[in-house]
Order: C-alpha cells, then sequence, then structure tokens
C-alpha cells in the first residue's frame, strides 16, 4: 500500500544518508498514522537523537503517550514542543486533550484559549473548550463554544449532541436554582407567620407565581433547544445512536410518546446491544 512505499522510500534515503534527521521522522509520522506507536516513538527517538529541538517530534509523541494512557509524558512532551515553538496552535490543542483527561479543566481552558488566539477558526479547540466548560458546570460558557463549533462546521454532528447535553444540564442547574430559592422563600414565610400581613399583602406570592410561569416557559424552551440539537446530529450521522437515545428520552419528557417510541427503536436498530 502506499504507507509501504513510502518507507521503503524512506528506507532507501536513510541508506544513503544514515545521519540526516527527516526520513526517520517521515517513517515516525508514517507509524503514527499507521497506529504501529511503539515503532513510531522509535522512529522519533531517533530525530530526536540527531535533532534535540525538533519541535515537532515532542508534538507527535506526547500525542502517541497520551493515547497510551501515558499523560505525564503526554504533558511533558507537549510541554516541550510548545517550549520550542510557541505559535503551534495543534500542540496547545493537543495539550488541551491531555489536560482535560487528567480532570486539569482550568489548564484545559487556559490552553484552548492560546490555541483559539493563534487560530480563531480552530473548531477542534473550540470544542475542547466546550467540554472543559461542561466539565466545570459553566454551561452559558459552554453552549457559546459548541455554537462555534456548529457555525464553523455546520454539519459536525457530535456539536450538535455536545449542545444538546449543554442545553439539558443548564436546564436542570437552573431547576436546581429554583429549588433553593424556593427554600429560601419558605424559610422567610415562616419567620413572618406571626405578623398580621394578609395573603393579599404577601409579598412572596407575586415572586412564586412569576417565577413558577417563568420556569415553565424555560423548560418548554429548553426541551425543544434540546430536540433541535439532538434531531441535526442525527441528520448529520444517522448511526449516531447516543443522539437517537437522548432524543426519544427528551420526547418522553415532553410527552410526545410517539415520537419518544420512534427514537426508542430507532437507537435498539442501530445498537440492538
Amino acid at each position: 500500500d502506499l504507507y509501504n512505499k513510502a518507507l521503503k522510500q524512506f528506507n532507501t534515503v536513510i541508506e544513503k544518508e544514515a545521519d540526516f534527521y527527516k526520513p526517520y521522522y517521515g517513517k515516525a509520522v508514517i507509524y503514527y498514522l499507521k497506529r504501529d506507536y511503539l515503532q513510531s516513538l522509535h522512529e522519533f527517538k531517533t530525530v530526536l537523537r540527531l535533532y534535540p529541538e525538533h519541535d515537532r517530534s515532542f508534538y507527535y509523541m506526547g500525542i502517541i503517550y497520551s493515547r497510551l494512557d501515558s499523560l505525564d509524558k503526554g504533558s511533558k512532551y507537549l510541554d516541550k514542543s510548545i517550549e520550542l515553538n510557541p505559535n503551534y496552535a495543534p500542540a496547545y490543542y493537543q495539550l488541551c486533550l491531555v489536560e482535560i483527561k487528567r480532570g486539569w479543566y482550568k489548564k484545559a481552558i487556559n490552553s484552548a484559549r492560546k490555541a483559539l488566539k493563534l487560530n480563531p477558526d480552530y473548531y477542534q479547540a473550540s470544542r475542547a473548550l466546550g467540554e472543559a466548560y461542561y466539565a466545570l458546570n459553566l454551561f452559558d460558557e459552554a453552549i457559546i463554544e459548541f455554537k462555534k463549533v456548529i457555525k464553523l462546521r455546520p454539519r459536525y454532528a457530535t456539536a450538535y449532541f455536545d449542545l444538546g447535553n449543554a442545553v439539558y444540564k443548564k436546564g436542570a442547574v437552573e431547576e436546581i436554582v429554583d429549588a433553593y430559592w424556593s427554600l429560601i422563600e419558605n424559610r422567610y414565610r415562616a419567620q413572618d407567620s406571626g405578623s398580621n400581613q394578609t395573603a393579599k399583602e404577601d409579598p412572596y406570592s407575586g415572586l412564586a407565581d412569576l417565577r413558577e410561569k417563568s420556569r415553565n416557559t424555560r423548560t418548554e424552551v429548553t426541551i425543544r433547544k434540546m430536540i433541535s440539537a439532538y434531531r441535526k446530529a442525527i441528520k448529520y450521522d444517522n448511526s449516531f445512536y447516543e443522539a437517537s437515545y437522548n432524543l426519544a428520552l427528551t420526547y418522553e419528557n415532553f410527552g410526545k410518546l410517539d415520537s419518544a417510541e420512534y427514537y426508542y427503536q430507532k437507537t435498539i436498530s442501530i445498537k440492538p446491544d
């Protein structure tokens, strides 16, 4: 195949110029693309022996170590790549992914922002930034980033799925806030129960009614946004069973049982197990 032909060509160059780093780098990238990570690491190490400050080798090695779940080394090599070449946006993005894996969400946000400063249209970095915000329960910020991804890649199904999840979580958080407000309100009612206020003069009843109307309207809007996001995810990836399942749950919560049944059946047909 093409990969093997390329490897043969690089080996031919190495036979003539054994101390020239570029053919080793070419071989390393080929093995990386073939997912032969151990052989790829071996070739990258040869590159660094011949050219110790080759930033792109540190970059790829950082990715490989991360994929092999050696996250300390992944961070170390990506940091070195950035030290050697601070203007390479993908290095910050890959470091962001490692930091998300490690649960270092604030650091991940910082790395993603640096990638986006270098390349504002780097949609993968926007999605990673959204993931970090989502993990910190910063759902408004996450929604903004997922919408940016959709604007840059309107047919990217995963971005719609991410958006649907963030909209759902945002709605759930608002309901929790409502519950706490109700708790506070009830405590103040209890404190004021000994006063001579009549029901008409109750300063809390209007607030409670307004908040209830707001919550009901907000819930309906949230569900409609979720449905729209999940449907677009399925539109652009008809085998996206997670989106189909979440859409079924959403329709069920919205009382649209026929639609819920349809998407449950669709989920089963995509992933029977």
